[in-house]
């Protein structure tokens, strides 16, 4: 490959140099190279999407270290997902800075969806702990109408016994045949 680089070199074709954690970044210098040449055309049409997830990681990296590793200058959640599963895919290997990046950023992400269960969590035991009382509340009014209701029966229970005493003893026992009886009358 060496070989073949130095040939491309030389033509002015690509221009190849080192960053600072030592890996080789070649860029095409002229667009003919591309064009003309259906191979390479090939391997940039199958990673196109790679190359772009990797400059945005590479840039974001070094904006990371220009901010002082501030955490705001780690990547979203979105962009964590994409770029771990090119890292997946890939098998790239990752310039230290990169892999202490996107180490930060997973840890942020952890931390933010931690955060959000631990949210979810809270709100669901205020959720059950309101219901509880809630149905708490429920059993002891029914409880109370209960005993109400008891308290009415057996405190009307001697009237209705004096009524049906004082009802002659036919009416007593043909009851609720009364109004049968008055209608055939």
């Amino acid at each position: 490959a060496e070989p073949v680089l130095q040939k491309l070199e030389n033509a002015r074709l690509v221009t190849a140099e080192n960053d600072l954690q030592g890996a080789l970044w070649l860029e095409v210098v002229h667009e003919a190279l591309i064009r003309e040449w259906p191979r390479m055309q090939t391997w940039l049409d199958e990673d196109r999407e790679g190359l772009r997830v990797q400059r945005r990681l590479t840039e974001a990296a070094h904006e990371w270290t220009a901010a002082g590793r501030h955490p705001d200058a780690l990547f979203s959640a979105l962009r964590v997902r994409e770029t771990l599963e090119w890292v997946k895919r890939s098998n790239q290997n990752l310039a230290r800075e990169e892999q202490e990046f996107l180490g930060e950023s997973r840890k942020r992400l952890d931390a933010q969806q931690n955060e959000q269960i631990r949210a979810f969590v809270r709100e669901w035991q205020q959720r059950r702990a309101e219901l509880t009382r809630r149905l708490q509340v429920l059993a002891v009014g029914i409880l109370i109408m209960l005993w109400l209701l008891s308290v009415a029966v057996l405190n009307f229970m001697p009237f209705f016994a004096a009524l049906r005493n004082q009802l002659p003893f036919g009416a007593r026992r043909y009851r609720p045949f009364a109004g049968q009886r008055a209608a055939a009358d």
